[in-house]
């Protein structure tokens, strides 16, 4: 019994060692500051530096961006949500922010420059928001920034599409939105090293015994 249980072991520890360590770094699959926008957006955007301003009653609703990919996976993605002047969070006036994947909604939410009244209305993603500036003349004179990092989003083999939107806008003059620094990046895997440094124990024990 024992020199089976050593063999396996020897067999366990000889397969890890053969088998290509793997990387605990994240591999970027898409990446858009739009200091030179990609062509895998939906809408040209208007400025330079980040997409928009968007607001329905002049230009759009809602953007996508389409990626492909050669076969299933995970990933984490991370953008950030400008607003501009008078954008409104959750109070009397809601706009709402609906971002999916594939069709299916990956988190609402109300942003504006006054922290009182961010909310995220519906998270199924497990998504976390934090807010960059708010109440000051921040990037592109936006009034408010909020970056959201989604966690572990499932990614089908071929093309898969990203969609953000607004609902609820008042006039252009009075508010719109943007998009900046949209990354998209695999989840990192777990070494093969840490099973490695488990397996040896048990290994130099056996043969110990023998």
């Amino acid at each position: 019994m024992r020199r089976f249980l050593c063999r396996m072991i020897t067999a366990y520890v000889f397969l890890i060692g053969i088998t290509p360590l793997k990387s605990v770094g994240a591999a970027v699959i898409f990446t858009d500051d739009f200091t030179n926008q990609k062509p895998n957006w939906s809408f040209k955007s208007p400025s330079v530096g980040f997409l928009g301003e968007l607001n329905n009653n002049v230009n759009v609703q809602s953007v996508s961006l389409n990626i492909d990919v050669p076969t299933t996976l995970t990933a984490n993605l991370r953008f950030d949500l400008l607003g501009f002047r008078t954008l409104d969070g959750f109070n009397c006036c809601t706009d709402l922010l609906t971002f999916s994947v594939n069709g299916a909604t990956a988190l609402i939410g109300a942003y504006s420059d006054t922290p009182a009244n961010n909310y995220l209305i519906s998270n199924p993603s497990g998504a976390s928001v934090s807010q960059l500036w708010a109440g000051v003349a921040g990037f592109a004179d936006s009034t408010s920034g909020h970056r959201f990092e989604v966690p572990n989003v499932q990614l089908n083999t071929g093309t898969n599409t990203f969609t953000w939107s607004y609902s609820y806008l008042q006039p252009f003059y009075d508010e719109a939105w943007g998009l900046d620094n949209v990354t998209i990046a695999t989840v990192p895997e777990p070494s093969t090293i840490p099973f490695l440094i488990l397996a040896l124990p048990f290994l130099m024990l056996y043969r110990r015994r023998k």
